[in-house]
């Protein structure tokens, strides 16, 4: 039935790739930082009460610098920082901030005063904590007293919304804080970001896997239409694998991305052997031409027994404590599927 109505195949096909092709433009990038570990897991337990009542998980670091010596001994600038981190811990997303401006209102009320209104006040409550064996106020706030930093930590908030946040963290500061320079450090500027460009090299490094194997087919198969009808069919699980994962809202996480070389090299194995039996089969034939039945009789076991062996194997996945590895089994199989049904 293939065979004899393969326009009407084809056409399927490739309506299902241009569907698929156009959700997939629309994948879920706002992956967390710890929410793969098991519900009731002792490690996600800690990580939970850690997010909700000690503070925030992710840190988040704003340097705010002057080009001056004791900058910071400014009272303006300690109560422009007191006033901008109090408007930060009423964000939903902000679990605590601490600054310098914390510190010395602690010295201030030890000694039944307010927070410095003069450089001599700052600089004298900055100078008490010098006077102990490790001086925490210097954490905050450089020796030469041009720098400052502000300790800002988050819960654990999806990597689009982390990302949107700190640009607006950023663009406040300096709003607060005119002719100041402004720069922000710590994991939520660099984790949610790596992790993001890796799971992109990791999708759409297939081109790679993909010429390199052409390369490979054009040498063994010694025709270049050949390996066209080897390569052009295997972006059929790819596509799939895009889309299935835009309609899911799967959070792409480099541990998900890698499944899509996997999947090319495997949906691979039954193409080469389908028109490895094409060609023997037209090397032996008088007239030259192929049976393409003929060769679906011969190689379609053998394509059905690997796939299932294959399928099983990532099974094992499914039963895996992690929502991670169990989605990477679930989009494996469904790949493995989808590689078969396409060859």
């Amino acid at each position: 039935w293939v065979t004899k109505n393969h326009k009407f195949v084809l056409v399927s096909i490739g309506s299902f790739c241009a569907v698929m092709l156009w959700i997939g433009k629309d994948l879920n990038w706002s992956a967390r930082l710890f929410d793969d570990l098991p519900k009731g897991h002792e490690a996600r337990s800690s990580t939970e009460m850690v997010d909700s009542s000690l503070g925030g998980m992710i840190p988040l670091d704003l340097v705010i610098e002057k080009g001056e010596e004791n900058a910071w001994n400014d009272p303006e600038a300690i109560r422009a920082l007191d006033e901008y981190s109090a408007q930060l811990r009423k964000d939903p997303l902000v679990g605590s901030v601490v600054g310098p401006q914390d510190f010395l209102r602690a010295v201030a009320r030890v000694q039944g005063r307010q927070l410095a209104s003069t450089r001599q006040e700052a600089a004298e409550y900055g100078f008490i904590y010098s006077l102990s064996e490790e001086n925490i106020y210097k954490r905050f706030v450089t020796v030469d007293g041009k720098a400052a930093r502000l300790n800002i930590r988050l819960h654990d908030i999806p990597a689009d919304r982390m990302k949107a946040f700190v640009a607006e963290v950023t663009a406040r500061a300096e709003t607060a804080f005119p002719g100041w320079k402004v720069s922000a450090a710590g994991m939520a500027t660099t984790v949610h970001e790596l992790n993001n460009e890796l799971c992109v090299e990791l999708i759409y490094g297939f081109w790679q896997a993909l010429l390199v194997i052409s390369v490979v087919l054009a040498l063994v198969f010694r025709s270049i239409r050949w390996t066209i009808a080897a390569a052009i069919p295997n972006l059929v699980p790819v596509i799939f694998l895009l889309g299935a994962m835009a309609m899911g809202g799967t959070p792409v996480k480099p541990g998900i991305a890698l499944i899509f070389s996997i999947a090319l090299g495997i949906s691979f194995d039954n193409t080469v052997y389908l028109l490895g039996r094409l060609r023997l089969l037209r090397d032996r034939s008088k007239t030259g031409e192929i049976s393409v039945c003929k060769a679906w009789y011969q190689e379609g076991n053998l394509c059905l027994f690997s796939s299932i062996a294959l399928a099983a194997g990532f099974l094992v996945f499914l039963a895996s404590y992690f929502s991670l590895n169990q989605q990477f089994g679930f989009y494996m199989v469904m790949a493995i599927k989808i590689g078969r049904a396409h060859v």
